[in-house]
C-alpha cells in the first residue's frame, strides 16, 4: 500500500483561547497562559486526532506581539482567537511568512 502524502491543514476561526506551550499541542507563542472552557475543548480534541496548533509556534511580527491574528474587543483585553493546525508529524513544515521574506 502507498503511504498518503496527504498534508492536512486547518484554519479557522476558533473563538477560543488556547493556553501556551501544552505538550505536543501549542508552542511558546499563544496568547494565553491559560485556556478558556472552548480552548479546553479545542485542545483535548487536536490531542486526540494528533494535531498541532502551528499558529502558535511563531512569533507575530510587530511591537509587542506573541502570537497571530491577536484582536482586541474591549481595550484591556486581546484575544487570539484565530488559529491554524496541522498534524503533529507535518509541523515542522510550517513556515512563518512575512512580506519581506515572499518579496
Amino acid at each position: 500500500m502507498k503511504k498518503d502524502d496527504t498534508i492536512v491543514i486547518v484554519g479557522g476561526d476558533m473563538n477560543c483561547e488556547v493556553a501556551r506551550r501544552v505538550e505536543g499541542v501549542t508552542g511558546r507563542h499563544s496568547m494565553h497562559d491559560e485556556p478558556d472552557e472552548r480552548g479546553k475543548h479545542v485542545q483535548r480534541v487536536m490531542r486526540r486526532l494528533g494535531y498541532r496548533m502551528v499558529s502558535s509556534d511563531h512569533k507575530k511580527a510587530g511591537r509587542g506581539a506573541s502570537a497571530n491574528h491577536i484582536i482586541s474587543h474591549q481595550a484591556s483585553k486581546r484575544n487570539q482567537i484565530n488559529h491554524i493546525w496541522m498534524k503533529r508529524e507535518h509541523a515542522a513544515l510550517a513556515v512563518r511568512v512575512t512580506p519581506r521574506s515572499i518579496s
